[in-house]
Protein backbone atom coordinates (compact mmCIF):
# COMPACT_ATOMS: atom_id res chain seq x y z
CA UNK A 1 0.00 0.00 0.00
CA UNK A 2 2.64 2.00 0.63
CA UNK A 3 4.24 1.80 -2.46
CA UNK A 4 1.48 3.00 -4.21
CA UNK A 5 0.67 5.82 -2.11
CA UNK A 6 4.30 6.81 -3.16
CA UNK A 7 3.78 5.86 -6.80
CA UNK A 8 0.53 8.38 -6.98
CA UNK A 9 2.69 11.39 -5.38
CA UNK A 10 5.40 10.89 -7.51
CA UNK A 11 2.94 11.07 -10.32
CA UNK A 12 1.25 13.66 -9.09
CA UNK A 13 4.54 15.45 -8.36
CA UNK A 14 5.84 15.20 -11.89
CA UNK A 15 2.52 15.31 -13.60
CA UNK A 16 0.49 18.32 -11.82
CA UNK A 17 0.99 21.22 -13.83
CA UNK A 18 -0.79 19.23 -17.10
CA UNK A 19 -3.82 17.77 -15.09
CA UNK A 20 -4.31 21.06 -13.58
CA UNK A 21 -3.85 23.31 -16.46
CA UNK A 22 -6.10 20.28 -18.68
CA UNK A 23 -8.91 20.36 -15.76
CA UNK A 24 -8.95 24.15 -15.89
CA UNK A 25 -9.43 24.18 -19.60
CA UNK A 26 -12.14 21.36 -20.10
CA UNK A 27 -14.24 23.16 -16.78
CA UNK A 28 -13.56 26.45 -18.92
CA UNK A 29 -15.27 25.35 -22.24
CA UNK A 30 -17.84 23.85 -19.86
CA UNK A 31 -18.62 26.93 -18.70
CA UNK A 32 -18.59 28.86 -22.16
CA UNK A 33 -21.07 26.21 -24.01
CA UNK A 34 -23.26 26.07 -21.16
CA UNK A 35 -23.71 30.41 -21.19
CA UNK A 36 -23.70 30.04 -25.07
CA UNK A 37 -26.37 27.44 -24.62
CA UNK A 38 -28.35 29.96 -22.30
CA UNK A 39 -27.67 33.05 -25.02
CA UNK A 40 -29.24 30.59 -28.07
CA UNK A 41 -32.09 30.00 -25.61
CA UNK A 42 -32.42 33.70 -24.97
CA UNK A 43 -32.42 34.75 -28.65
CA UNK A 44 -35.08 32.60 -29.65
CA UNK A 45 -37.54 33.59 -26.90
CA UNK A 46 -36.47 36.78 -28.21
CA UNK A 47 -36.96 35.90 -31.60
CA UNK A 48 -40.48 34.26 -31.21
CA UNK A 49 -41.31 37.73 -29.15
CA UNK A 50 -40.03 39.97 -32.04
CA UNK A 51 -42.01 37.75 -34.72
CA UNK A 52 -45.19 38.07 -32.66
CA UNK A 53 -44.54 41.66 -32.44
CA UNK A 54 -43.70 42.03 -35.78
CA UNK A 55 -47.57 40.35 -36.84
CA UNK A 56 -49.01 42.72 -34.59
CA UNK A 57 -47.47 45.58 -36.20
CA UNK A 58 -48.00 44.26 -40.14
CA UNK A 59 -51.65 43.85 -38.93
CA UNK A 60 -52.22 47.20 -37.72
CA UNK A 61 -50.26 48.44 -40.87
CA UNK A 62 -52.93 46.52 -42.90
CA UNK A 63 -55.16 48.64 -40.76
CA UNK A 64 -53.63 51.81 -41.73
CA UNK A 65 -53.08 50.96 -45.84
CA UNK A 66 -57.09 49.82 -45.64
CA UNK A 67 -57.83 53.34 -44.31
CA UNK A 68 -55.62 55.03 -47.48
CA UNK A 69 -57.10 53.00 -49.79
CA UNK A 70 -61.06 53.47 -48.02
CA UNK A 71 -60.36 57.16 -47.98
CA UNK A 72 -59.58 57.18 -51.50
CA UNK A 73 -62.81 55.83 -52.63
CA UNK A 74 -64.36 57.75 -49.80
CA UNK A 75 -62.86 61.07 -51.92
CA UNK A 76 -64.07 59.61 -55.13
CA UNK A 77 -67.46 58.71 -54.13
CA UNK A 78 -68.15 62.30 -52.24
CA UNK A 79 -66.56 64.02 -55.56
CA UNK A 80 -63.64 65.47 -54.01
CA UNK A 81 -61.36 64.64 -57.05
CA UNK A 82 -58.42 66.86 -56.02
CA UNK A 83 -58.26 64.84 -52.95
CA UNK A 84 -58.52 61.41 -53.84
CA UNK A 85 -55.98 63.04 -56.83
CA UNK A 86 -53.46 63.72 -53.84
CA UNK A 87 -53.45 60.18 -52.18
CA UNK A 88 -51.67 58.96 -55.72
CA UNK A 89 -48.08 57.62 -55.56
CA UNK A 90 -45.57 60.17 -57.52
CA UNK A 91 -45.14 56.87 -59.75
CA UNK A 92 -48.64 56.48 -60.12
CA UNK A 93 -49.08 60.14 -61.06
CA UNK A 94 -45.82 60.31 -63.65
CA UNK A 95 -47.01 56.97 -65.46
CA UNK A 96 -50.87 57.02 -65.72
CA UNK A 97 -52.77 60.30 -64.42
CA UNK A 98 -49.64 63.33 -64.64
CA UNK A 99 -53.08 65.76 -64.00
CA UNK A 100 -56.09 65.92 -62.37
CA UNK A 101 -57.69 66.40 -65.87
CA UNK A 102 -56.14 63.38 -66.54
CA UNK A 103 -57.03 61.45 -63.73
CA UNK A 104 -60.39 62.56 -64.00
CA UNK A 105 -60.86 61.33 -67.36
CA UNK A 106 -58.56 58.34 -68.01
CA UNK A 107 -60.09 57.03 -64.50
CA UNK A 108 -62.79 58.31 -62.57
CA UNK A 109 -64.91 59.45 -65.03
CA UNK A 110 -64.85 55.37 -65.49
CA UNK A 111 -65.25 53.65 -61.99
CA UNK A 112 -67.13 55.98 -60.48
CA UNK A 113 -69.94 57.49 -63.19
CA UNK A 114 -72.43 54.89 -61.53
CA UNK A 115 -73.29 54.07 -57.58
CA UNK A 116 -71.22 50.86 -57.40
CA UNK A 117 -70.75 48.67 -54.15
CA UNK A 118 -67.10 48.12 -53.22
CA UNK A 119 -65.16 45.09 -51.95
CA UNK A 120 -61.81 45.84 -50.41
CA UNK A 121 -59.33 42.26 -49.71
CA UNK A 122 -55.75 42.48 -48.43
CA UNK A 123 -53.81 40.14 -51.23
CA UNK A 124 -49.74 40.61 -49.86
CA UNK A 125 -46.91 43.27 -49.53
CA UNK A 126 -49.08 45.78 -49.31
CA UNK A 127 -51.50 44.97 -52.63
CA UNK A 128 -55.25 45.60 -52.51
CA UNK A 129 -57.91 43.84 -54.48
CA UNK A 130 -60.57 46.24 -55.32
CA UNK A 131 -63.89 44.91 -56.86
CA UNK A 132 -66.59 47.21 -58.29
CA UNK A 133 -69.76 45.67 -58.41
CA UNK A 134 -72.84 47.35 -60.35
CA UNK A 135 -75.74 47.98 -58.02
CA UNK A 136 -78.99 45.08 -59.26
CA UNK A 137 -81.48 48.50 -59.29
CA UNK A 138 -78.90 50.84 -61.45
CA UNK A 139 -78.99 47.84 -63.42
CA UNK A 140 -82.08 47.08 -64.36
CA UNK A 141 -81.45 43.60 -64.98
CA UNK A 142 -81.65 40.43 -62.88
CA UNK A 143 -78.76 38.94 -64.90
CA UNK A 144 -75.34 38.19 -63.28
CA UNK A 145 -73.83 41.31 -62.04
CA UNK A 146 -71.26 42.84 -63.82
CA UNK A 147 -67.96 43.51 -61.92
CA UNK A 148 -64.36 45.11 -62.20
CA UNK A 149 -61.19 44.02 -60.70
CA UNK A 150 -58.49 46.08 -60.21
CA UNK A 151 -55.03 46.63 -57.84
CA UNK A 152 -53.66 49.45 -55.23
CA UNK A 153 -50.70 48.82 -54.02
CA UNK A 154 -49.31 51.20 -51.02
CA UNK A 155 -46.21 52.82 -51.64
CA UNK A 156 -44.12 54.06 -49.04
CA UNK A 157 -43.10 57.34 -49.25
CA UNK A 158 -41.12 60.08 -47.58
CA UNK A 159 -44.16 61.95 -45.64
CA UNK A 160 -47.00 59.22 -46.04
CA UNK A 161 -47.45 56.23 -47.51
CA UNK A 162 -49.46 56.71 -51.10
CA UNK A 163 -51.38 54.51 -53.94
CA UNK A 164 -50.48 53.08 -57.03
CA UNK A 165 -53.95 52.21 -58.40
CA UNK A 166 -54.36 50.24 -61.47
CA UNK A 167 -51.57 48.36 -60.15
CA UNK A 168 -50.32 44.88 -62.51
CA UNK A 169 -49.93 42.35 -60.30
CA UNK A 170 -46.94 41.25 -62.75
CA UNK A 171 -45.13 44.24 -62.23
CA UNK A 172 -43.46 44.64 -59.19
Amino acid sequence: MESLKRKIKIFWTEHSDPILFYTIVIIAVFLILKGLNALAIMNQKNNSNKIANNSYINQEENINNKTLVKKFIENCKEKNIEKAYELLSEDCKQKLYPTVKDFTNLYYNKRFNKDREIEIKYETNGLYKITFYENILEQGSTNKISNTEEYFKIVPEVIEDKLYINYSKNTN
